[in-house]
């Protein structure tokens, strides 16, 4: 369903993103542009001596490649059209590593909807971002603002 305006959003809407598989690529130019050179992401003989057994992801990358997910469907699978800002993200939580070939998906589900005015409301949704073994890697609150179907103009014709 293609949602236009703030109110089209229900409690207990979801979806399930289509995935991203996560490569060598993604953390070393993860890496270049954070400046988090940590030996765990980018050293494959120490890695491999690691609890890992092998690099890892970055946390970070994981979320700011996954978050985003939600977006791929369609532009507006689940949030609105009159999506106005991401607002916030709380309670990240990672939860389990994330190797070079893992795929992740988005699995996205409306908790809590807010109006603020009788232009604007509050989206609240709960994610999972899993891997392709379908265990979960993070998790997280994601808020975003949008847009409330616009007030009928009051018709001022004569009868």
């Amino acid at each position: 369903m293609e949602r236009e305006y703030f109110e089209d959003c229900r409690i207990g809407d979801s979806v399930v993103t289509p995935g991203r598989t996560i490569t060598e690529t993604d953390i070393v130019m993860f890496a270049a542009f954070t400046g988090d050179w940590n030996i765990l992401h980018t050293d494959a003989e120490y890695a491999e001596r690691s609890v890992f057994g092998e690099r890892i992801a970055h946390g970070m990358l994981t979320l700011v490649v996954g978050t985003p997910l939600i977006f791929r469907p369609s532009w507006y699978g689940l949030l609105p059209k009159s999506l106005i800002a991401i607002v916030g993200i709380d309670k990240v939580r990672f939860v389990a590593p994330v190797k070079i070939g893992d795929t992740i998906h988005l699995e996205c589900e409306v908790i809590k909807v807010t109006e603020m005015s009788d232009q604007r409301g509050l989206i609240e949704l709960k994610y999972r971002i899993k891997n392709q073994r379908n265990e979960i890697v993070v998790t997280g609150r994601l808020k975003a603002m949008a847009g409330c179907r616009p007030l009928k103009e009051t018709d001022h014709s004569e009868p």
